[in-house]
């Protein structure tokens, strides 16, 4: 286990291993606002256009943990952590809780979001595509960006993260082509914690770095 003085150290590690992705032919995608801190050393290194996918958990009440989780391209996942049984069980108990909380987590991503737009499905057709995470506790995640890409025909699926538990790694090499992680955590307190600075950039500021990429390639 590991810790890292910030994000960006954590990014530029991972920077170098993937220095060989160098093309006009790869996009990488953070999995939230502070990944994408660690997406942009990546991004520099590689010439990359850099995205970050917008996502939302679904919670019903009585449960710790969500049902389902919706992203920004409107792909909807249903936690693996509950077999088939439960998740029907508990679609026809709370359907009209479901359908509210889906319709208030898709406004809340427009939101987020704004006029900036979202990352654009025919952009990564054909290409290598780098998804970026500063720390994964669980494998929902990969699930999240399994069904997110079943549709588009990719050259490569490459998954890195500064850290992940195990059940994190698991789903990582079940997921991707290529899986590159810096830290495997056995007793995951929160992702804040491995790391010693923790001082975000506002929104305004992430959409920006990912924006102007294209001004701070090598």
């Amino acid at each position: 286990m590991r810790y890292f003085k910030n994000r960006r150290q954590a990014g530029e590690e991972l920077a170098d291993i993937l220095s060989d992705y160098t093309s006009d032919n790869t996009v990488v995608i953070a999995l939230d606002e502070k990944s994408v801190l660690v997406g942009e050393p990546i991004a520099k290194k590689t010439n990359s256009t850099l995205f970050m996918l917008v996502t939302d958990d679904i919670f019903v009440p009585g449960e710790s943990e969500p049902i389902a989780t919706l992203t920004s391209a409107d792909t909807y996942t249903y936690n693996s952590s509950y077999s088939t049984g439960q998740i029907e069980d508990i679609k026809a108990e709370y359907s009209g809780i479901i359908n509210q909380r889906r319709e208030e987590s898709f406004h809340k991503i427009n939101r987020i979001v704004g006029k900036d737009g979202d990352l654009d499905k025919r952009l990564l057709k054909r290409h290598t595509v780098i998804i970026v995470s500063d720390g994964l506790e669980s494998g929902r995640s990969m699930d999240v960006i399994k069904d997110f890409f079943k549709p588009i025909i990719l050259e490569k699926l490459v998954v890195v993260a500064a850290l992940a538990t195990v059940e994190a790694i698991d789903k990582m090499h079940t997921t991707a082509d290529e899986i590159h992680c810096l830290s495997i955590v056995q007793n995951f307190i929160n992702t804040d914690h491995y790391y010693e600075e923790n001082n975000t950039p506002s929104h305004e500021e992430i959409i920006s770095i990912m924006k102007n990429m294209v001004f701070n390639w090598k």
